[in-house]
């Protein structure tokens, strides 16, 4: 089981591994000699998300990062399948353990891939509940009653060319937020996709929506 302790003692040392490894990391030696959109240095993030136990650490580093500055949190489909709205609940209880709540707009989006198709639900791995068997409590902040797709639009929009998408899960909500406003294609800075490494065996968000990768791609 996951504690709310333990959440937090996660978020912590992530914030520290992050603040001290920037210098290092920086240049990504022996990985790419091109430049590319990331954490370090961006400081307008969205954080499109499908809280498990791996969103999580990354949602409390992100929040507790002095450098960054995160617009919004969107949560897309991914972990859990047809359970979307615990995915839901498992951002706003982030927001509220990293000591965010009200500051922190968390915004539902897409709740299925863009063609429906079924793909693995990775309960497997995250536990019933995203983050192993821990039921996430109600939190006194609200979802917002901004869909998760316009809200990526709309701060895009606010801030061309500062904005980096961490998009953890699946993409459909970017896919979505691009087909219905090509443009913005221009405005935001880039996308960082937890995809997998690719070739043959594509990662778990791939499966996820396959049809957003290569709108997103494309």
């Amino acid at each position: 089981m996951i504690s709310r302790l333990n959440l937090l003692k996660m978020g912590v040392a992530g914030t520290a591994m992050l603040a001290a490894g920037k210098n290092a990391l920086a240049a990504e030696p022996g990985v790419s000699d091109t430049p590319l959109p990331r954490f370090l240095d961006n400081h307008r993030v969205i954080v499109d998300t499908d809280p498990g136990n791996d969103d999580a650490t990354a949602i409390l580093m992100a929040l507790g990062a002095p450098n960054l500055h995160v617009e919004a949190i969107t949560v897309c489909p991914g972990n859990l399948g047809p359970n979307y709205e615990q995915q839901v609940r498992n951002a706003l209880f982030l927001v509220d353990l990293a000591g965010h709540s009200g500051k922190i707009s968390v915004h539902a989006g897409m709740s299925a891939p863009l063609l429906h198709r079924p793909y693995p639900v990775a309960t497997f791995i995250h536990g019933k509940y995203g983050l192993g068997s821990f039921q996430t409590p109600d939190v006194k902040q609200q979802v917002s009653s901004e869909h998760a797709v316009d809200a990526i639009r709309r701060i895009v929009k606010k801030y061309p060319g500062e904005v980096v998408i961490a998009a953890l899960g699946g993409l459909t909500n970017v896919a979505m937020a691009l087909l219905m406003e090509p443009a913005i294609a221009h405005q935001i800075k880039g996308i960082v996709f937890v995809g997998g490494p690719g070739g043959a065996v594509p990662g778990y968000n791939y499966l996820d929506d396959p049809a957003a990768v290569q709108v997103v791609q494309n």
